[in-house]
């Protein structure tokens, strides 16, 4: 697929506001909004096959002024007069996105605990593009908008430690100059999730599930039931192993014993030592750690599979991945 040309399709009229190609009008005065340099409205008025898209162009080109530049900084600026109205006005800015944390669907606004918008606030490390802040005046959400060059890891690493959301929009066209803020609802990258963060770490905790699988012992034929431990995140995304009754704790198999699965202490000739493992009530025979990596993927596929009923998925409450279980997202 052939990748469309850019054009400069947005300049500054004679009131110093941004306008779009399709907006201008002709004979009026536009310049560009990088450079300043005095600009020209290109706009045949014509359609179809042939004719050109309406756009801008320099009088005298100015070195190192692009339309990816143009593009870039537009839409920036566009997109922070729109944001500051709404926050002058205690207007909301609602969304509803998929949670690239939990893979659930959120409604949420934007601007819910913002006082100011700040466009290319200098942080020290990093400059982002548009920076929400608190009424204590800390930044909490940084808005990146990619035309050419995405943030870098060191950026990415201090939104993180400074517990600031990265909010990314990729915009590829020009066409999206000309409905900003629905485009600005649809975010490519949006570091927020609706679950409470860890105490500990500031990390988006997950739901901590207990699933239990209704199956025949290897030994004896008769239904035994097996317990392991993942989260909602995995069940949507499966971003790390779920824990097995070896490293369950107390609270954990007193869980499990409430619901029908025995997790006791055996010795396994293959490891040759003690470790926590499920139980057949019947033949007390266990399901070694090895063979678990079946029932594993078992688990995986009955999720994918809604209408498959081998596993019952019983909610423990929160946990935190990333101290529990070293998980970095």
């Amino acid at each position: 697929m052939t990748k469309i040309k850019l054009l400069y399709t947005s300049a500054l009229d004679s009131k110093n506001s941004l306008v779009t190609a399709l907006q201008a009008e002709k004979g009026g005065k536009f310049s560009c909004p990088l450079c300043q340099g005095e600009m020209i409205l290109r706009k045949s008025g014509k359609e179809g096959p042939g004719s050109r898209r309406p756009h801008f162009a320099h009088k005298a080109l100015t070195p190192n002024c692009t339309p990816e530049g143009v593009l870039h900084h537009s839409f920036k600026m566009m997109l922070a007069n729109i944001l500051e109205a709404k926050v002058a006005n205690n207007e909301p800015f609602p969304l509803s996105f998929t949670c690239g944390h939990c893979g659930e669907v959120h409604e949420a606004n934007l601007l819910k605990i913002t006082k100011e918008i700040a466009v290319e606030k200098n942080l020290g490390t990093c400059i982002p593009d548009i920076t929400l802040i608190d009424k204590n005046g800390k930044p909490y959400l940084a808005i990146e908008v990619v035309v050419t060059h995405p943030p870098e890891e060191e950026t990415l690493e201090y939104y993180r430690k400074n517990n600031i959301s990265l909010y990314r929009l990729n915009i590829n066209s020009e066409a999206e100059l000309d409905n900003i803020e629905d485009r600005a609802k649809k975010p490519d990258e949006f570091w927020f999730c609706k679950n409470p963060k860890c105490p500990t770490c500031g990390s988006f905790m997950d739901t901590k599930v207990m699933a239990i699988g209704n199956i025949e012992c290897h030994r004896c034929g008769q239904p035994m039931k097996i317990a392991l431990i993942v989260s909602s995140a995995w069940l949507k995304k499966r971003h790390y192993d779920p824990k097995t009754p070896i490293s369950f704790d107390e609270h954990e198999r007193n869980f499990a014993k409430e619901h029908g699965v025995i997790v006791q202490q055996r010795f396994s000739k293959t490891r040759g030592e003690y470790y926590q493992a499920n139980v057949c009530p019947h033949c007390n025979a266990f399901i070694g750690e090895h063979f678990l990596i079946d029932y594993i993927m078992e688990l995986f596929y009955d999720n994918e599979n809604k209408g498959s009923s081998m596993f019952e998925k019983v909610k423990m409450g929160w946990f935190c991945p990333k101290c529990e279980m070293g998980i970095n997202e």
